[in-house]
């Protein structure tokens, strides 16, 4: 029996870390005065982190996770202005190709180190200030990614790759929005090819009002956590007009950590890995972190 579960401990690791593409789930609800934007970071980096960084001259503050690789480079966040970005990894290649007529992303003065995300939370307002940001520059990492942003006025955008252009998808007589990892441009809207996606979608349209609650969107992320290959390994749930935030550590939807943006970037930059934050961690975080030292 001892020998069978140490051959399967070693199947899980070679799966765990054989590099999948990290999916992520990413939804946006607008129902009456809420406007709430939710995220699972679906990553084989089991060492989630987040940081907040104080308005400086031309750049607004803002809340960012990520995770202990590559100098923090930020998946998403949510600035002080009500503006969140959120990034899903696709599965193909988009064939994205510069346009010769425009000049390359990092010719921006949003361009950071720490990655788009950062950039677009630290110089932009709203969904229409990021749109045309994506729109006036060549953006490489189109041809792997797409966006979801999401504003406290109530707009939110799919900005992606397709058909040989750049594609924005706005929020159109729905009170919410859903991002996975597919190019949308390219399904049908009644026949998407994620599962994860339809069951965020119809949990948000069967009960819209609860949806648009914490405790609904809680759900939502819950239902499409995920396991294995990429587990889920940061949640959170911002509010765009309070600036709050429920931040969920490894798919632990039962212990959350609220923060309050504008009272974070008071202070000078800081940040914390979610181990530090939830302690005990829970028995899967201590299972992935060991297999991945």
């Amino acid at each position: 029996m001892k020998r069978a579960h140490l051959s399967l401990a070693a199947s899980i690791v070679v799966v765990v870390w054989s590099g999948v593409a990290s999916p992520c789930t990413l939804v946006f609800s607008a129902s009456g005065d809420e406007r709430l934007a939710a995220n699972n970071l679906d990553c084989s980096n089991v060492f989630p982190r987040v940081w907040f960084v104080p308005a400086s001259d031309g750049q607004y503050g803002r809340y960012c996770f990520g995770t202990d690789d590559n100098e923090r480079i930020a998946e998403g966040g949510m600035n002080e202005k009500g503006l969140f970005i959120g990034v899903n990894a696709l599965d193909e290649d988009t064939g994205w190709q510069p346009d010769a007529a425009l000049p390359d992303w990092e010719s921006w003065e949003g361009w950071y180190e720490s990655g788009v995300p950062d950039g677009i939370l630290a110089k932009c307002a709203t969904v229409d200030e990021a749109v045309a940001v994506f729109r006036a520059y060549n953006l490489l990492t189109l041809a792997h990614v797409k966006f979801l942003l999401a504003d406290a006025g109530g707009s939110s955008a799919i900005v992606e790759w397709s058909s040989g252009k750049l594609v924005v998808i706005p929020r159109v007589g729905v009170d919410h929005q859903v991002s996975t990892n597919f190019v949308t441009s390219d399904h049908p809207v009644d026949d998407p090819p994620c599962a994860r996606y339809r069951i965020a979608a119809t949990m948000m349209t069967e009960d819209p009002r609860r949806s648009a609650s914490v405790e609904g969107l809680r759900a939502v992320l819950s239902a499409t956590h995920l396991e294995f290959q990429t587990p889920t390994v940061l949640s959170s749930i911002c509010n765009l007009v309070t600036g709050e935030i429920h931040l969920y550590y490894f798919h632990d939807f039962e212990r959350v950590r609220v923060f309050r943006l504008h009272d974070e970037i008071r202070s000078e930059r800081h940040g914390s890995l979610l181990s530090d934050l939830f302690m005990p961690k829970p028995y899967v975080a201590e299972v992935y972190e060991s297999f991945r030292r």
